[in-house]
């Protein structure tokens, strides 16, 4: 149990049972630290497995700790833990308690296309066009305010927008169709815990007793909703063990604050801190790297990770004229390794600042034959065949979840138009009922032998059909789809295993048949797509059959709908990093975000320029400037054993064409850890300040023109005369978008691009 762990990880396993806190570097070995934390607590410390709670980010990182734990204390001592994600265990918690908020335990857990979807009908409805308001910006904003624990209401009147009161009340719209159709978002499972544990002492109490072990990994990724789960839980018993690494907290988009660290030090004052900087997985030259680029953020625990590896190649910085110059060089490379240095097409990643720049990249690797793999671009479980499958499983546990009512209404395609749903809509709102309640009981009313569960949807037969305003075809549409809910539901109840209720539903309501029929390439992987589904229930099954799914959190309920909640609970809360294939035979090509938690023996990143990486809207704000940084330590510190940092001079990206000055993270590499090639790998006798003069291919003087304005003329050396449409920033670092006669636009940071104002009137180019 403790041979193997050095000095560091030996101290943080065997600390007392107080709160603790392990500062992490990456590839020191954390979840090394974790698991072998538990084991020791359960074997050496008598703690029940029952008592514990650790808490993962991802679902594989949950996997992969259960199984470690289990290879050291085996299964049979190891069962009965709780080793979960965040939402995981929020989700199970309300499934047990949910009656105490007034919210059904078969709930329906909605995920960010659901969300949006809701919201784009709230802004319709309240007149809005979502084209003006994003649907999926509103969504973010009500998450903000979500995981902070602040309430819509007022988060929205804090905000400096036109229609701040208006869009509250579309979020007030939003949380009421939630709860009417018996859903919750994924900011929900957290704030409605904390509500859960602050509002009923006794919950609290409960709780308490059972998970006298908190262990939490990741911690610097939490938002203000989860380190409040974490102290509710903890602050009696104090046995706390929290694992994290400011230099690693790159979601504050997602509302994660690295701060959680500090106000965990701040409650728990007597806390320890313990550091890991031991390095078990790269070279010291790439350690040198992410070392001397973390640096410079000056709020973090200071740590410098080292490692027992020697020598190690130097780290790569190929500069190319343009994006496909520098996808090409990607390509070669991966292809010169695998046949010279026995790498595997696995073995590489290619990882980049934002999904567009993927483009160039998957075309050079399909010219160069090389199989690769893009993370987080279409999911699994996104895929319409999949939605469309889960959806009626979704209506048959909740047959008050309208969102999934809509999705499937018309799928496959039975003569229900748009009109026909408005008139079915309406109805029921005049009834107070769920859509699916009304179509049962037009089934029931229609047809009664066909329908014999309708009454389970909350509305009786004794419906008049005449009222609703259907015409007779459109209620033998309708009839036929109550019925075929009724009859599923039936299935539901008796059904001996998931697997065989999604058969069900694939086989009864024709989606199988339907894509058979069509006979094309991609109906055919459509059908592969839901084989695959069966086969992520079958393996559900086996688990739950072994006694892994707690039946107890359904209590009243029929077995099979529990078991159909608990999987469409576990699906529902897969993310991106569960995507990657680690050990595959394709290369992996992700944003930075996806890589964190994953490790390949060669890295490329490419884009590595100033408006890029760093990001352009991260250049006002310190704090996002830091992430930026963090990212690009991420980044470097994934690597292995090769490491490659490309830039391009010119890059076409989002139609503009841009020139961008090399990435500032560039620069502070230590020359010693750097090996420059490419076309302009002349400059590397030079100093950073000259290099990052060589704009277009040529060595330019800093640019003075630094006060142009919008509608200047103004004359570049290859693309001629143009006409500034658009000036951000200010001196130096200003951008300016330039309209060209033969050119287009394109974007300039206007402090290094070869301008010059030209003798013509302003605004000739238009």
């Amino acid at each position: 149990m403790l041979d193997g762990l050095n000095e560091e990880q030996y101290e943080a396993v065997t600390a007392p049972e107080k709160p603790i806190l392990v500062v992490a570097g990456a590839g020191s070995g954390k979840t090394r630290v974790l698991t072998h934390r538990i084991a020791f607590v359960i074997a050496h410390r008598s703690a029940p497995p029952s008592s514990i709670l650790a808490i993962t980010f991802t679902n594989k990182a949950a996997e992969e700790m259960l199984r470690r734990v289990e290879g050291i204390l085996g299964a049979r001592l190891a069962g009965g833990m709780w080793v979960r994600t965040f939402h995981s265990a929020c989700a199970r918690i309300l499934r047990q308690y949910a009656r105490y908020l007034g919210i059904p335990a078969t709930f329906t857990i909605y995920d960010e296309s659901e969300t949006t979807s809701l919201l784009r009908s709230c802004l319709k409805d309240a007149g809005f066009d979502p084209k003006v308001i994003s649907p999926g910006w509103l969504r973010q904003t009500i998450s903000a305010a979500k995981s902070e624990l602040i309430s819509v209401t007022s988060f929205f009147a804090s905000l400096d927008h036109p229609y701040k009161y208006e869009l509250s009340r579309v979020a007030e719209d939003y949380e009421q169709r939630l709860r009417a159709a018996g859903a919750l978002d994924f900011d929900d499972l957290l704030v409605l815990t904390v509500r859960l544990l602050e509002e009923h002492p006794a919950i609290l109490s409960e709780l308490r007793s059972r998970f006298r072990h908190i262990l939490v990994d990741e911690f610097q990724d939490t938002n203000r909703a989860q380190w409040e789960i974490v102290r509710l839980l903890g602050e009696s018993h104090r046995s706390v063990f929290c694992v994290g690494d400011h230099d690693q907290s790159i979601y504050r988009f997602r509302g994660a604050d690295y701060r959680n660290l500090d106000r965990f030090l701040e409650h728990f004052p007597d806390a320890e801190v313990l550091k890991l900087e031991r390095n078990y997985r790269s070279t010291q030259v790439i350690l040198d790297a992410a070392n001397a680029i973390i640096a410079k953020n000056p709020r973090r625990i200071e740590k410098r990770l080292w490692t027992s590896r020697t020598g190690g190649s130097k780290i790569v910085v190929y500069e190319a004229a343009n994006e496909h110059e520098e996808a090409a060089f990607v390509a070669s490379e991966i292809s010169r390794l695998v046949a010279e240095d026995s790498y595997r097409y696995g073995d590489f990643a290619v990882f980049y600042r934002t999904n567009a720049q993927s483009r160039s990249v998957e075309e050079a690797l399909v010219s160069a034959g090389i199989p690769y793999r893009v993370v987080g671009n279409v999911k699994f479980y996104e895929r319409k065949e999949i939605k469309d499958v889960l959806a009626y499983a979704r209506i048959l546990l909740n047959p008050a979840d309208d969102q999934s009512f809509l999705r499937i209404v018309n799928v496959p395609k039975r003569g229900i138009g748009p009109s026909t749903v408005d008139k079915l809509a309406r109805a029921a709102s005049a009834a107070e009922v769920s859509m699916v309640a009304l179509v049962e009981a037009i089934a029931a009313a229609s047809t009664p032998e066909r329908s014999p569960s309708a009454s389970k949807s909350g509305l009786q037969s004794g419906i008049d059909i005449s009222q609703i305003g259907l015409q007779p075809k459109q209620v033998r549409a309708v009839s036929e789809l109550g019925a075929l809910i009724s009859e599923l539901r039936a299935e539901a109840s008796e059904s001996p295993s998931v697997e065989s209720l999604l058969r069900t539903i694939t086989e009864k309501t024709g989606i199988s048949e339907e894509y058979e029929s069509e006979d094309t390439p991609e109906a055919h992987a459509r059908l592969e797509n839901l084989d695959e589904l069966l086969s992520v229930a079958r393996r559900f099954d086996e688990l739950a059959d072994g006694g892994y799914l707690d039946q107890d959190l359904w209590a009243g309920a029929e077995i099979a709908l529990g078991r159909l909640a608990a999987f469409l609970e576990q699906i529902s809360l897969v993310s991106d990093a569960d995507d990657v294939d680690l050990g595959g035979s394709e290369v992996q090509l992700m944003t930075v975000h996806n890589a964190k938690g994953l490790e390949f023996p060669v890295v490329f990143v490419v884009g590595m320029e100033e408006g890029l990486f760093p990001h352009s809207r991260s250049m006002e704000d310190p704090e996002d400037l830091e992430e930026e940084r963090r990212l690009c330590y991420v980044a470097i510190s994934r690597a292995c054993d090769k490491l490659y940092l490309t830039r391009a001079f010119e890059r076409m990206l989002y139609g503009v064409a841009m020139q961008n000055l090399e990435s500032r993270f560039l620069e502070e590499l230590p020359e010693s850890t750097v090996e420059r090639r490419g076309f302009y790998a002349e400059t590397s006798a030079r100093s950073a300040a000259s290099r990052r003069g060589f704009v277009g291919g040529f060595q330019s003087p800093r640019n003075r023109l630094t006060d142009i304005s919008v509608g200047e003329d103004v004359v570049h050396p290859k693309y001629g005369e143009g006409v500034v449409v658009k000036v951000t920033g200010t001196g130096e670092d200003a951008e300016a978008v330039i309209r060209f006669r033969n050119h287009g636009e394109k974007r300039f940071l206007v402090g290094w691009a070869p301008l010059r104002r030209a003798t013509t009137a302003k605004g000739s180019v238009d």
